[in-house]
C-alpha cells in the first residue's frame, strides 16, 4: 500500500508544479498607481512649480526577473494607471524620467517593485515621480516694459544715438533676458515704435531683464531689473528703463 501511495503522490506533485503560472497575464490580481511630474528648468536645473498628474504618460511592467518589457499602459487625466488580470508573483513597474544629473543624457526608469501575494491581490504602488526638463520659452507667462528718455533725467547717465530717440520714446534698442546669476542670454528683442518690448511664453523662474548703455567705442554699462515669475499665466509689466539722449 505504501508503494501505491508514493506512486500516486509523485505524479500529483509534478502536476501541481507544472500548473503553476509564471508572472504575467492570465490571473485575477492587479497593480495600480499614480505618476506625478515635476518640472525642471532646463537651463538651471532648478525645480519649479508643484507636482502635477502626469497625463498620458507611458508606464511599463516587467514580469518576474525578466528584463524584457511585458506590457505597457498610459496614465489617465489624473495620472492613474492599472495593470489588471495578473497572476500571483513579483513585478517591476516603471515610468521614464529625464536624468536631472545629465541634461543631455538618456531617459532613466523610475522603478517600483511590487509583490502580488495572492491570486486576487490588488496592490497600489508608491507614487512614481518623474522629472521633465522644460526650456524657458515653453511656459505661459510674459514680461513687458518700455525704454524711455525723460526730459529731466540727470545728465551723462546713458548715451544713445540721436537716431533712436524721439518724443521721450527710445526705439530699436536691444533688450536682453537671462536667468538671475547667469551670463547665458536666453533671448533678446528690440523695442518697437512705441519703445515697448515683451518676452512671451516664459516658465516659472527668476530672470534678469537688461539693456546695454553703450554706443560706438564707449565702455558698456548695464541697466537691469530682477523679475521673478512664481505662477503660470502671469504677466509682469516693468517700470520703464530710463535713458538719456546724447
Amino acid at each position: 500500500m505504501k508503494r501505491i501511495y508514493i506512486a500516486l503522490f509523485i505524479p500529483l506533485v509534478a502536476l501541481f508544479f507544472s500548473c503553476s503560472k509564471e508572472e504575467g497575464k492570465g490571473g485575477l490580481a492587479s497593480i495600480n498607481g499614480v505618476v506625478m511630474v515635476q518640472s525642471v528648468n532646463y537651463h538651471s536645473g532648478e525645480h519649479f512649480g508643484t507636482l502635477s498628474p502626469a497625463q498620458d504618460e507611458r508606464v511599463f511592467i516587467l514580469y518576474g526577473d525578466n528584463t524584457t518589457i511585458g506590457n505597457d499602459t498610459r496614465t489617465s487625466f489624473n495620472g492613474s494607471f492599472e495593470f489588471p488580470f495578473l497572476v500571483q508573483g513579483n513585478y517591476t513597474v516603471f515610468a521614464l524620467s529625464d536624468d536631472t544629473e545629465n541634461v543631455n543624457g538618456e531617459s532613466i526608469g523610475i522603478k517600483k517593485q511590487v509583490s502580488l501575494n495572492s491570486k486576487r491581490a490588488s496592490v497600489k504602488t508608491d507614487t512614481i515621480i518623474v522629472y521633465k526638463f522644460v526650456k524657458f520659452d515653453k511656459g505661459s507667462s510674459s514680461i513687458s516694459g518700455k525704454v524711455m528718455r525723460p526730459d529731466d533725467f540727470p545728465p551723462s547717465t546713458v548715451i544713445v544715438p540721436d537716431s533712436v530717440v524721439g518724443n521721450n520714446i527710445v526705439q530699436d534698442i536691444e533688450v536682453y533676458l537671462t536667468l538671475q546669476g547667469s551670463s547665458e542670454i536666453l533671448e533678446r528683442t528690440r523695442t518697437d515704435s512705441n519703445g515697448e518690448f515683451m518676452f512671451n511664453h516664459l516658465i516659472q523662474a527668476s530672470y534678469w531683464v537688461y539693456i546695454l548703455k553703450s554706443i560706438d567705442y564707449l565702455p558698456s554699462k548695464v541697466v537691469g531689473k530682477n523679475v521673478s515669475i512664481t505662477e503660470n499665466n502671469t504677466h509682469i509689466s516693468l517700470d520703464p528703463f530710463m535713458i538719456e539722449k546724447k
